[in-house]
Protein backbone atom coordinates (compact mmCIF):
# COMPACT_ATOMS: atom_id res chain seq x y z
CA UNK A 1 0.00 0.00 0.00
CA UNK A 2 1.18 3.50 -0.79
CA UNK A 3 -0.09 6.95 0.05
CA UNK A 4 -1.41 9.20 -2.71
CA UNK A 5 -2.39 12.87 -2.58
CA UNK A 6 -5.97 11.93 -1.67
CA UNK A 7 -5.74 8.61 0.19
CA UNK A 8 -4.11 5.21 -0.23
CA UNK A 9 -3.78 2.77 -3.11
CA UNK A 10 -2.83 -0.86 -2.87
CA UNK A 11 -2.45 -3.99 -4.96
CA UNK A 12 -3.03 -7.65 -4.11
CA UNK A 13 -2.30 -10.45 -6.59
CA UNK A 14 -1.71 -7.84 -9.29
CA UNK A 15 -5.13 -6.22 -8.91
CA UNK A 16 -6.05 -2.96 -7.22
CA UNK A 17 -7.74 -2.92 -3.83
CA UNK A 18 -10.26 -0.39 -2.56
CA UNK A 19 -8.97 1.52 0.46
CA UNK A 20 -11.14 3.95 2.44
CA UNK A 21 -10.04 5.92 5.48
CA UNK A 22 -11.81 8.24 7.90
CA UNK A 23 -9.62 9.54 10.70
CA UNK A 24 -7.69 6.54 12.01
CA UNK A 25 -10.30 4.05 10.68
CA UNK A 26 -9.50 2.03 7.56
CA UNK A 27 -11.51 -0.31 5.32
CA UNK A 28 -9.95 -2.49 2.64
CA UNK A 29 -11.82 -4.48 -0.02
CA UNK A 30 -9.67 -6.88 -2.02
CA UNK A 31 -11.09 -8.90 -4.92
CA UNK A 32 -9.12 -12.13 -5.22
CA UNK A 33 -10.90 -13.50 -8.29
CA UNK A 34 -9.38 -16.69 -9.62
CA UNK A 35 -9.88 -18.67 -12.81
CA UNK A 36 -11.70 -21.31 -10.75
CA UNK A 37 -14.61 -19.23 -9.58
CA UNK A 38 -16.47 -16.00 -8.94
CA UNK A 39 -15.05 -12.92 -7.25
CA UNK A 40 -13.74 -13.68 -3.77
CA UNK A 41 -13.74 -10.44 -1.80
CA UNK A 42 -11.79 -9.99 1.41
CA UNK A 43 -13.26 -7.18 3.54
CA UNK A 44 -11.05 -5.81 6.31
CA UNK A 45 -12.03 -3.11 8.80
CA UNK A 46 -9.74 -1.66 11.41
CA UNK A 47 -7.61 1.20 12.59
CA UNK A 48 -4.32 2.71 11.47
CA UNK A 49 -2.25 3.97 14.40
CA UNK A 50 1.50 4.61 14.62
CA UNK A 51 2.13 2.90 11.25
CA UNK A 52 0.38 -0.28 12.48
CA UNK A 53 -2.96 -1.56 11.20
CA UNK A 54 -5.26 -4.05 12.89
CA UNK A 55 -8.91 -4.99 12.91
CA UNK A 56 -11.45 -7.62 11.90
CA UNK A 57 -12.24 -9.30 8.59
CA UNK A 58 -15.43 -10.87 7.24
CA UNK A 59 -18.05 -10.64 4.50
CA UNK A 60 -18.29 -7.37 2.55
CA UNK A 61 -21.09 -4.97 3.54
CA UNK A 62 -23.14 -5.86 0.46
CA UNK A 63 -22.89 -9.65 0.99
CA UNK A 64 -26.13 -11.57 0.91
CA UNK A 65 -27.32 -13.22 4.11
CA UNK A 66 -26.54 -16.62 2.54
CA UNK A 67 -22.92 -15.61 1.91
CA UNK A 68 -22.56 -14.06 5.36
CA UNK A 69 -23.80 -17.30 6.97
CA UNK A 70 -21.89 -19.70 4.69
CA UNK A 71 -19.43 -20.54 7.48
CA UNK A 72 -22.26 -21.96 9.56
CA UNK A 73 -23.51 -24.09 6.64
CA UNK A 74 -20.08 -25.16 5.37
CA UNK A 75 -17.59 -25.35 8.25
CA UNK A 76 -14.21 -27.02 8.10
CA UNK A 77 -12.57 -24.91 5.41
CA UNK A 78 -15.45 -24.57 2.92
CA UNK A 79 -16.60 -21.28 4.35
CA UNK A 80 -16.59 -18.61 1.63
CA UNK A 81 -16.35 -15.61 3.99
CA UNK A 82 -14.55 -16.48 7.22
CA UNK A 83 -14.32 -13.94 10.02
CA UNK A 84 -11.43 -13.16 12.32
CA UNK A 85 -8.81 -10.60 13.23
CA UNK A 86 -5.84 -9.24 11.27
CA UNK A 87 -2.83 -7.02 11.85
CA UNK A 88 0.05 -5.71 9.74
CA UNK A 89 3.13 -3.58 10.15
CA UNK A 90 5.49 -2.12 7.55
CA UNK A 91 8.57 -4.11 6.65
CA UNK A 92 11.89 -2.72 7.82
CA UNK A 93 13.71 -1.51 4.67
CA UNK A 94 17.07 -2.17 6.36
CA UNK A 95 16.14 -5.85 6.42
CA UNK A 96 16.15 -5.98 2.60
CA UNK A 97 19.65 -4.54 2.31
CA UNK A 98 20.97 -7.56 4.22
CA UNK A 99 19.27 -10.06 1.91
CA UNK A 100 21.19 -11.62 -0.96
CA UNK A 101 19.55 -13.10 -4.06
CA UNK A 102 19.17 -16.89 -4.19
CA UNK A 103 18.46 -17.71 -7.85
CA UNK A 104 16.36 -20.82 -8.55
CA UNK A 105 16.01 -22.70 -11.85
CA UNK A 106 12.34 -22.51 -12.87
CA UNK A 107 12.77 -23.95 -16.36
CA UNK A 108 10.33 -26.60 -17.57
CA UNK A 109 6.65 -26.92 -18.44
CA UNK A 110 4.20 -25.00 -16.26
CA UNK A 111 0.43 -24.82 -16.30
CA UNK A 112 -2.18 -22.95 -14.29
CA UNK A 113 -3.74 -24.71 -11.35
CA UNK A 114 -7.14 -23.11 -11.88
CA UNK A 115 -6.78 -21.13 -8.68
CA UNK A 116 -5.96 -22.10 -5.14
CA UNK A 117 -6.74 -20.61 -1.77
CA UNK A 118 -5.15 -21.29 1.58
CA UNK A 119 -6.45 -19.79 4.78
CA UNK A 120 -4.68 -19.70 8.08
CA UNK A 121 -6.18 -18.19 11.18
CA UNK A 122 -6.34 -18.50 14.93
CA UNK A 123 -9.20 -20.64 16.22
CA UNK A 124 -10.57 -21.42 19.63
CA UNK A 125 -9.88 -24.83 21.20
CA UNK A 126 -13.53 -25.81 20.54
CA UNK A 127 -13.25 -24.81 16.86
CA UNK A 128 -9.94 -26.67 16.47
CA UNK A 129 -11.48 -29.84 17.95
CA UNK A 130 -14.39 -29.55 15.48
CA UNK A 131 -12.01 -28.96 12.56
CA UNK A 132 -9.80 -31.91 13.53
CA UNK A 133 -12.83 -34.23 13.56
CA UNK A 134 -14.40 -32.89 10.34
CA UNK A 135 -14.43 -35.38 7.45
CA UNK A 136 -15.16 -33.81 4.06
CA UNK A 137 -16.41 -37.13 2.65
CA UNK A 138 -19.04 -37.63 5.34
CA UNK A 139 -19.76 -34.32 7.10
CA UNK A 140 -20.70 -31.95 4.25
CA UNK A 141 -24.43 -31.71 3.50
CA UNK A 142 -25.46 -33.28 0.21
Amino acid sequence: MQTTKEDYIGYVHGGPITVSTKGDQIEILSDDQTAAGPPFEHFLQGSLKNRLMSGKFGPPRNASEAIAKSCIRFPGGFCSQPTGTWSVKPLDKKQFKKMTPKPVDLSGHWSGSGGTRKWSMDVTAKAQKFKDGFDVEFDLPS
